[in-house]
């Protein structure tokens, strides 16, 4: 099911991870992540040697900016739930469904990588019967059940309700379990059973997948939403995994079909997520460039 992308394509994820205006060539790009990684030591306070954190700020990319924990950037309050859509939908569907401009609709895309939710089941891969999308602000949020409610997306007709985050959360991570204090780093999100069953299903596919994109969009939408105060052996797993399915995602030996852009949301939510260290966001890019330095003779 998977194959590894043109060197062109991955010079250019990698590009536009590491936001570099320079020409999209193997230097360019490899460079783009040498400088990222620097900045973020910088700005990390790290041993560059060891590199082991001292202070861990919440990055951006670019690196100059941070994500203030808990802001509106990493829990959106305004969230909208689609009922009734198609198995088959993908990212790309609902993005072009939804009304113009999106640009105004949707979080930014510096700050928030991938503002559509698409459950899974990552044992069978059979798409939920919903989604998510992640709004603005109220205004916009109930500017899209206005014009969406009962329209037809692929065919069907889908129903607009505002919902909340809790909710959002409970279809990505199924099996969350809330702590009674309330207490982010008590509660579990996930199980690391979970996580090897979501990359058994990239590798292996499934009849009820519907292509390894909604493998790895379910993946970004999981770090996208996870809490900054993540379990510290849940954290562990979950870098791990991630990890992973970049590697995975670049390397496999088999048609990889529509990824790309997925793959782009992959690495800068990975670059951004509220729970990783500075230390584990830099080691994802050198796994990044690492991975696209054993294609480099390809090119």
């Amino acid at each position: 099911m998977l194959r590894s992308s043109t060197p062109d394509q991955m010079y250019s994820l990698v590009h536009d991870i590491t936001a570099s205006s320079e020409p999209v060539t193997e230097d360019a790009s490899f460079f783009a992540i040498k400088e990222s990684r620097r900045r973020m030591l910088s700005l990390g306070q790290m041993d560059k040697k060891h590199a082991t954190p001292t202070a861990e700020p919440n990055l951006l990319i670019p690196a100059s900016k941070a994500i203030p924990e808990n802001s509106e950037t990493n829990r959106s309050s305004f969230v909208v739930r689609l009922d009734n859509i198609p198995w088959k939908l993908t990212h790309h569907d609902v993005m072009s469904w939804l009304p113009k401009p999106v640009e105004k609709l949707l979080p930014s895309s510096d700050t928030v990588a991938q503002s559509v939710h698409i459950p899974i089941d990552v044992v069978s891969g059979k798409t939920s019967n919903c989604c998510f999308v992640e709004c603005r602000d109220k205004e916009q949020a109930m500017r899209l059940v206005r014009h969406r409610n009962n329209a037809r997306l692929l065919g069907r007709p889908v129903s607009l309700i505002l919902t909340n985050h809790d909710d959002l959360l409970n279809e990505i991570f199924p099996f969350r379990l809330v702590s009674p204090r309330k207490d982010e780093e008590h509660c579990i999100y996930f199980t690391p059973g979970i996580l090897m069953h979501l990359v058994q299903l990239l590798r292996s596919g499934s009849p009820q997948l519907k292509g390894p994109a909604k493998v790895v969009d379910l993946t970004t939408s999981m770090i996208r939403l996870v809490p900054a105060r993540l379990n510290e052996r849940l954290r562990t797993v979950l870098f791990g995994r991630v990890k992973e399915i970049i590697c995975t995602c670049i390397l496999a030996p088999r048609e990889l079909v529509g990824i790309h852009e997925s793959l782009n949301r992959l690495l800068l939510a990975s670059s951004t997520c509220a729970c990783f260290t500075v230390a584990q966001r830099i080691d994802i890019l050198d796994s990044a460039r690492q991975a696209l330095n054993t294609i480099a003779p390809q090119h």
